[in-house]
């Protein structure tokens, strides 16, 4: 079953957007992969305005919204300053090549300057990331534009999800990637809607990634904040794609469930309860905005497309957990108390 809904979905532009904003230097490894560059680590990465307003022969106004826009500036060696682009879309489509277009020539004259023979503008290095991409693509699009003096062209290099194995993604750091490596299993699903069983094959895919996450988390590389921040956007992701397959859907939230240890809906829940505990446990559930916590879990679950009674079974088991987390607290304080600590 393809859900063509998902043609104009925003869910997947979301967590695109939130992971390069939180994990922005996580850029640097997605341009030197997409575009062939050797940006060090130590490369200032600079996110600019996504939004792009253009005037219009006729006086009117064009608004044009990218995915990701950024200036790298290398610090090490020669100085390089470069613009870089990156659409993210879930159905390969060729077509996609006049948009890379728009947005370049939108760019471009955001971009002009006066120069002392006329005006100079720059176009930005753009790539499109494909999360289900057929073998219909090119490696690259080629934009040709035809001018007075001849022929210019500049290419947009295609990255596609289903080309990179889970160990190359993280020992490449393009851990801006991860959140949608489910993408490889949409074909599958409708198979996994008839016989759960065959779901396995993402809980040990998704095992993987977790435990590669946490080696990095031990070797320094990664934190353990941005480790639960890409576990919290996978499973958004895995959420949206399977939200009209039930079976499916209720195999990823058990799958994910046993991942998941700490992320940003138990933050809700921590905050309250440190506050719970600093004011004692019965006051804390009283006076520790909880009741404000769990309006915010709700709506982060209703973005996600789950139902009232997956939302409701979610939050009876987030409590759970809390509870078990602040009895475990409270039993070892008493017996650091009972040992004179």
């Amino acid at each position: 079953m393809v859900d063509k809904d998902l043609l104009n979905e925003k869910t997947y532009d979301s967590v695109f957007w939130t992971s390069v904003v939180k994990l922005t230097k996580y850029l640097i490894p997605l341009v030197n992969e997409a575009f062939g560059e050797h940006f060090s680590e130590k490369s200032i990465v600079t996110l600019k305005p996504m939004k792009q307003v253009t005037e219009l022969v006729d006086d009117s106004l064009k608004m044009q919204e990218m995915d990701a826009i950024a200036e790298l500036s290398e610090t090490v060696g020669e100085p390089v300053i470069k613009d870089y682009h990156f659409e993210i879309e879930a159905w390969a489509d060729n077509r996609f090549a006049i948009r890379i277009a728009e947005y370049a020539a939108g760019h471009a004259f955001q971009s002009i300057e006066l120069t002392e023979t006329g005006a100079r503008m720059t176009v930005p290095y753009s790539a499109v990331i494909f999360l289900r991409a057929g073998d219909v693509l090119p490696e690259k699009f080629i934009i040709e534009i035809d001018c007075p003096g001849g022929k210019l062209s500049y290419e947009a290099p295609v990255i596609r999800i289903q080309d990179y194995t889970i160990r190359e993604l993280l020992d490449k750091k393009l851990l801006l990637l991860l959140p949608f490596y489910g993408f490889n299993f949409t074909d599958m699903f409708d198979e996994m809607e008839e016989d759960s069983g065959k779901a396995e094959v993402i809980k040990d895919a998704y095992g993987e990634i977790i435990s590669g996450l946490s080696d990095m988390v031990e070797r320094g590389e990664i934190g353990e904040t941005e480790k639960n921040h890409l576990i919290d956007w996978m499973e958004r992701v895995l959420a949206k794609q399977t939200i009209n397959y039930e079976n499916v859907s209720k195999k990823v939230e058990e799958i994910m469930g046993g991942f998941i240890l700490h992320t940003r809906t138990d933050d809700i829940f921590d905050q309250g309860m440190q506050q719970g505990m600093q004011q004692g446990m019965q006051q804390g559930m009283q006076q520790g905005n909880m009741e404000g916590r769990i309006e915010e879990y709700v709506e982060l679950r209703k973005e996600d497309g789950r139902t009232e009674q997956q939302i409701a079974e979610g939050l009876v088991k987030r409590f759970e957990m809390t509870m078990e987390k602040a009895w475990s607290y409270l039993k070892e304080g008493n017996q650091a108390t009972a040992a004179g600590v």
